[in-house]
């Protein structure tokens, strides 16, 4: 339904980083970005070239050393779950992950997100035969991610929420 309407962009082939934008002028203006995410390996970063391309550094001016300073908290709390996730699912040294997955609000609960995200674990972690992990900290999203065949691993509380740690094998080919 959305292939004809919706392109998923990647700078290059290697790139982790995903953008989802309308093939045509909507309610978001000429070819928006509808939804963004990232799928990189466990313990895999994104590069300094990445982050400038997609304007990510310029972050830090716009939060200031506070802001900073909690995502950096964040970030750890996050990759510490995520080691936890893999390894209480039994997945390989070789897991991916899924990170910052942002659907805009005003095309929410249309399936975008879904059909981004299918499309990417298809190429990113079934291909691959790689089991692929995430973190959540929204209830409503566990139901979700579970639709699409993660299944929670851990759970624990930190940084002023509640996390959920899901895993998903890849499907065969």
């Amino acid at each position: 339904m959305f292939a004809a309407n919706l392109t998923i962009l990647r700078k290059r082939p290697t790139s982790n980083l995903f953008g989802v934008v309308a093939d045509g002028p909507g309610p978001l203006g000429s070819r928006p970005l509808v939804a963004f995410f990232m799928v990189v390996p466990l313990g895999g970063e994104i590069g300094m070239l990445e982050m400038l391309e997609h304007g990510l550094i310029s972050l830090a001016w716009r939060i200031g050393v506070p802001g900073v300073t909690k995502l950096l908290e964040m970030a750890k709390f996050s990759d510490d779950l995520l080691d936890d996730t893999a390894a209480g699912s039994g997945a390989g040294p070789s897991t991916c992950k899924v990170e910052r997955m942002v659907v805009h609000p005003s095309v929410q609960g249309k399936g975008i997100g879904t059909w981004a995200l299918g499309t990417a674990l298809g190429l990113e972690s079934d291909a691959r035969g790689v089991h692929c992990v995430l973190g959540t900290q929204e209830s409503r999203n566990v139901t979700y991610y579970e639709r699409l065949g993660f299944r929670v691993v851990c759970e624990r509380d930190g940084c002023g929420s509640h996390h959920w740690g899901l895993s998903r094998a890849p499907k065969a080919l």
